[in-house]
């Protein structure tokens, strides 16, 4: 590599700048013995006494190629050790750090250590005859000791990995976002031989760094292309030339020249876009698609990929704000690009006005290659409302089908540990980089806010603000041991939401009671009845308690069928099932609508994240009149019996964050209570935080909303000030109280 090498230890410099290990103003010593050749400081600062700071170093290390600031910070941060360490952690393993440059040109020059470790390498070069100083750099004076310098393995790298490198500081990925441009700044002002910059057209902007020792001739560096046509890094390394440094420096020039010259040819579609598959109207002028490549694990780079499909929804605005909001969906494992209406939903949310939205299927989900997927478990769910099977029956069936599928894909070579929130985070922050955004807001919701939690711990200088809307905790567990209990805690508030209204108590007196005894019914003796299936056709299903507990468990989560939920156990303890046919081919499973169950990512993805060292947990306290019921009381045996090593897995803890935050949560959500924000909320710096007093799960579904207006002042304010003047207004639900007053067309699922 030779000087090039000086970037390396540059951004690892600047990394520990950024872990506050010492500022940009930090005054180093210059000692005697790090003085070296080929320095401005050595020649200009003869006396002792010295001290410059980082940023000067720095700029002399790469912009005039000073060897004694370079073996300066070197020394400072821990010397090639330390830079291999830094280098190993940004995965550039093929790019090697092993030597000081005075032990470098030791080697070159054919010297030995010196007795003396006190004594420079500046020094024991001056002390050598004159002849002797100049012969390692004639062409015929290449003896033994600059051929063994030529065969050295160390202090290389390919090209390759040079570019990867390059390729991390332009795209803010290492060292930090600040060290990034530091270094992409002092490169542009190099003042070392043209080599790359001497093909280009006049007045291209270039940054680079030049390496030169005899034969080796090299540079890195990033041009710019016209008309924002985007950057290009170039590499070129040349080892062992037979001619002189000029015909090497003009080759350099025209390979430049000839990459220049075809990029700026090439179309400047972004390499990742592609043809929309949707048949969007006019909506299609505002819809740009997208594939992002990502490796499945980010610590094998070279090893599996997958891609991700994404659609950017571009503002209304003539001049939208430059940081975007991404969607970040739940489930985990839903696939919101499989339908034109949830992106035309979201074309049409209050963000787009001011605001390009990024929707993208999370790894493992639908339409991403490859998928997670099997077809049992899609099944199963719907399947077991149809059949007469017990509460255990049910769990012992789904988790059965689950560890099958979890096993097949194992069998299939599919790396399972390779989907969780950490790698969803690291697919994040390469598709900000792809798209070249230098920060973006992240909109979550339910098993989504999980996941942006950990993109802002990854992506810290890339997340402008979080909106969590059914806000997950770091601690929380609530697909195994908290599932009853929040079940519970969301019903018990309907019936004491009902108890309190009084055209809702007057209505249904004794609600809580008329419940259980609905349960007990259903236990003795199930309903059988027809619904509509998908496409119409008529469906015959059998209705246990515990089936009657999940119906109500999918009406919480919207909120307007939660208003319906003392009127479905009303009519229901009366045998009238109108209500609850509606609610089972709409609401839950859903079978007018495919009734689609957990699939493969889902279980991949929540065992991943949430089943570790701390698991089993104990259940937490509920209502024993529910029965313990849980919508998803199955994942304990899936997780627990799924080959996922748990005991090797950390438990998730709370992490600091000063990321702006605003939380929501539904009052009425049988999945993520509240109680998950209020607890996350104590690790924010910045944070607002609202429960809505009519919603269940998802609050921002509705929007025009006064979530809503919270969520677009939130993102102009960033949690200062105070919240929008609805906020101090917010309505508990309006029950319904009669079938009359319930709207006719099917509610929303």
């Amino acid at each position: 590599m030779a000087s090039t090498y000086k970037i390396a230890i540059g951004a690892c410099v600047l990394e520990r700048v950024g872990q506050g290990e010492f500022t940009l103003v930090s005054q180093i010593a210059v000692e005697p013995r790090l003085r070296s050749t080929s320095s401005i400081l050595s020649d200009s600062f003869p006396h002792h006494g010295l001290a410059v700071s980082v940023q000067n170093l720095l700029e002399l290390m790469l912009t005039s190629s000073d060897n004694t600031a370079t073996d300066v910070l070197l020394d400072a941060i821990g010397g090639p050790a330390a830079v291999r360490r830094c280098i190993g952690h940004a995965g550039l393993a093929d790019l090697r750090v092993d030597r000081t440059t005075a032990q470098i040109l030791r080697q070159f020059a054919g010297l030995p250590d010196p007795p003396d470790p006190a004594t420079s390498f500046f020094d024991q070069f001056q002390s050598l005859p004159a002849p002797s100083r100049e012969l390692p750099y004639l062409e015929d004076g290449r003896g033994p000791h600059y051929l063994a310098f030529e065969r050295d393995p160390r202090d290389q790298a390919t090209p390759q990995a040079m570019t990867r490198f390059l390729e991390k500081i332009w795209r803010d990925d290492w060292p930090t976002r600040q060290g990034a441009a530091m270094l992409r700044g002092i490169l542009a002002r190099s003042k070392e031989p043209v080599r790359i910059g001497r093909g280009l057209p006049a007045g291209t902007p270039l940054a680079h760094k030049t390496g030169t020792l005899a034969a080796t001739v090299n540079d890195a560096g990033v041009f710019d292309l016209p008309d924002g046509g985007g950057q290009v890094a170039i590499v070129v390394f040349v080892k062992g030339a037979m001619v002189p440094w000029e015909t090497v420096e003009r080759g350099i020039g025209d390979i430049a020249r000839a990459v220049y010259d075809d990029y700026a040819r090439a179309s400047v579609t972004p390499p990742w876009q592609v043809a929309c598959p949707y048949n969007a109207g006019a909506l299609g002028a505002r819809l740009e698609c997208g594939r992002l490549d990502v490796p499945e694990r980010s610590d094998r780079p070279g090893g599996a990929r997958i891609t991700l499909p994404f659609v950017i929804i571009h503002s209304t605005a003539a001049q939208p704000q430059p940081d975007p909001v991404v969607f970040l969906h739940g489930g985990p494992g839903a696939a919101p690009l499989e339908s034109l209406q949830t992106i035309a939903r979201f074309a049409d949310h209050p963000f787009a006005r001011e605001r390009d939205i990024i929707l993208y299927n999370q790894r493992g989900s639908r339409m991403t290659q490859p998928a997670l997927e099997c077809a049992a478990p899609e099944d199963a769910r719907a399947q077991a409302f149809v059949d007469d099977i017990s509460y255990a029956q049910r769990d012992a069936r789904i988790a059965d089908l689950a560890l099958e599928c979890l096993g097949q894909l194992r069998a299939q070579g599919r790396d399972v540990e390779a989907y969780d929130a950490r790698a969803n985070a690291h697919d994040l922050r390469a598709l900000r980089n792809a798209l070249g955004i230098r920060q973006w807001n992240l909109l979550a919701v339910s098993y989504g806010t999980w996941m942006a939690q950990a993109a802002a711990r990854a992506d810290p200088e890339g997340v402008r603000s979080l909106i969590l809307d059914s806000v997950m905790s770091p601690r929380s567990d609530l697909f195994m041991s908290e599932g009853p209990r929040n079940f519970s805690r969301a019903l018990d508030r309907v019936l004491t939401a009902c108890a309190a209204d009084g055209a809702c108590a007057t209505a249904f007196p004794d609600l809580g009671v008329r419940l259980r005894h609905v349960l007990v019914a259903l236990d003795a003796a199930p309903l059988r009845m027809q619904v509509a299936g998908e496409g119409g056709a008529p469906l015959d299903v059998t209705v246990n308690w515990h089936d009657f507990l999940g119906v109500v468990h999918w009406m919480l989560y919207n909120a307007r069928t939660l208003r319906l939920v003392p009127l479905l156990i009303d009519t229901v303890s009366r045998g009238d099932r109108r209500l609850l046919t509606s609610m089972i081919e709409n609401v839950y499973p859903g079978f007018a609508h495919g009734a689609p169950g957990p699939g493969a990512a889902f279980f991949t993805i929540v065992c991943n994240d949430q089943y570790t060292a701390r698991n089993p947990l104990p259940i937490a306290r509920a209502d024993v009149a529910w029965r313990g019921f849980s919508i998803v009381s199955f994942m304990g045996t899936v997780c627990q019996h799924s080959l996922h090593d748990a005991a090797a897995k950390r438990a998730p803890q709370a992490v600091r964050m000063r990321v702006p935050t605003l939380l929501l949560s539904g009052r009425f959500d049988p999945m993520t209570p509240d109680l998950y924000a209020i607890e996350l909320a104590h690790s924010l710096a910045r944070v607002w935080r609202v429960t809505i007093p009519a919603s269940g799960h998802s609050t921002l579904s509705e929007f025009e909303s006064c979530q809503t207006q919270i969520a677009q002042q939130f993102l102009d304010r960033l949690a200062r000030g105070p919240m929008p003047e609805c906020a101090a207004h917010l309505l508990g639900p309006a029950f319904f109280t009669r079938m009359a007053d319930v709207v006719k067309s099917s509610p929303s699922r």
